[in-house]
């Protein structure tokens, strides 16, 4: 699985401010807030690569074996908030059915554009 650089040097870092940390010699637990600015469209690049590698880049979460049931997402944003946290949003096409007699009675896939799928904040 490729990593982008950034996401390299931003872990390296984080694992030797972590390491500091863990050495420190006080025994007293405190917050530590470390301010970061990144690239949005480098995290969006990244999430790409590693999760959305099927075709037409999409990511196929679940599928069964009959292809009656399936969830799959597509066009992944992220973005900033107010807050500080970031938000990833997603296109998701979910189809559901159900075997019966040994065949899929499945309903015609549905598909929601941009509905928000928060992962991370």
């Amino acid at each position: 699985m490729r990593q982008h650089p950034f996401l390299a040097r931003l872990c390296n870092a984080c694992h030797g401010a972590v390491l500091v940390l863990l050495c420190a010699a006080s025994a007293t637990a405190t917050d530590i807030v470390l301010p970061l600015e990144l690239d949005l469209a480098i995290v969006e690049e990244a999430l790409a690569v590693q999760l959305f590698t099927g075709t037409d880049a999409k990511a196929e979460l679940f599928h069964d074996s009959q292809s009656c049931n399936a969830l799959t997402l597509s066009e992944p944003r992220v973005e900033g908030t107010e807050s500080g946290q970031l938000r990833v949003t997603s296109c998701i096409e979910a189809r559901i059915g159900l075997l019966l007699g040994g065949a899929a009675a499945c309903q015609s896939p549905g598909t929601d554009s941009l509905k928000p799928l928060k992962i991370f904040g």
